[in-house]
């Protein structure tokens, strides 16, 4: 498994530090650590596949070989054990607090974990929060347009949170760090929007992977008629079948069979507003 550290992680890491928080330093690396360490441990016991972790001020991007998000169910068993970590860590401190034992520190253990899961039960793309919400909608709609609606409610909560920072900011009720960190979330919502264009080519690519490997996978027969855009098909898409299309004319006659590879090759050639018919075979 690879590590890798987002900037903006070593930035709060040297804040600390100028500031002479240790003890602090060492609480929030617990924490980060035992947030992800629930995210791998049942990322692992589902797919079993090698990931790579990117470790943010309040959390981390998983990127796996698996794309967990082409299976809603894991995906949200997934993103969900990442705050019930930081969970578990807040009771853990509230006993520490209830057996009469309080300090600093452990003040700072219930409060960063408190933040860290509330930060994590954001609908914002990558972070738990986002990932469980187009889990939930992807149930009802294809990957495409799922990532596509979370993507812009994950735009309006990162502003959100940034008016509220730089508001914070100036009537002195937090630091700049929540400004930091809404500009942070802006830049990874605006990512995943750019992610999306890509995510049925990745999954296509996916499905045909498993296919070798396993040699059988489900599959949805879609009947269109000629005129029917690519967009149109590609929205009625399910991430975890491959699909086919039969095409009709006017008087129900069957004009021909596209696969999902057809219909993917005619998207990059001619776009989404080339009508299905047109790819068949004159």
């Amino acid at each position: 498994m690879k590590l890798k550290v987002h900037p903006l992680f070593w930035v709060f890491l040297l804040m600390y530090l100028a500031l002479g928080a240790f003890a602090k330093i060492g609480i929030l690396l617990f924490s980060l650590l035992f947030h992800e360490l629930f995210h791998l441990f049942l990322y692992k016991k589902l797919f079993q596949k090698p990931v790579s972790l990117t470790l943010l001020p309040f959390g981390g991007v998983i990127e796996t070989s698996n794309p967990v998000e082409f299976f809603p169910g894991k995906e949200l068993l997934v993103a969900a054990v990442g705050p019930l970590a930081n969970l578990i860590l807040m009771f853990f401190a509230l006993g520490i607090i209830n057996n009469g034992f309080f300090n600093a520190n452990v003040a700072f253990l219930l409060d960063f974990n408190f933040i860290m899961a509330v930060f994590n039960f954001l609908p914002v793309l990558p972070l738990d929060g986002g990932r469980m919400l187009r889990a939930v909608l992807t149930r009802v709609t294809n990957l495409r347009i799922a990532t596509r609606i979370v993507s812009n409610i994950s735009l309006v909560t990162a502003f959100a949170v940034v008016a509220a920072g730089i508001y914070g900011f100036l009537f002195r009720i937090n630091g700049a760090d929540v400004v930091i960190l809404g500009v942070l979330l802006i830049f990874l919502a605006s990512r995943e929007r750019v992610k999306n264009s890509f995510y049925f080519l990745q999954n296509l690519t996916y499905k045909e992977k498993i296919l070798n490997e396993q040699k059988i996978l489900n599959s949805k027969v879609l009947t269109v008629a000629r005129n029917t855009s690519l967009k149109e098909v590609v929205d009625k898409f399910l991430p975890s079948h491959y699909q086919y299309v039969v095409v009709l004319e006017r008087n129900q006659e069957i004009l021909g069979v596209l696969s999902e590879r057809q219909i993917m090759e005619g998207v990059v050639k001619f776009g989404l507003l080339k009508p299905v018919g047109e790819l068949l075979p004159k």
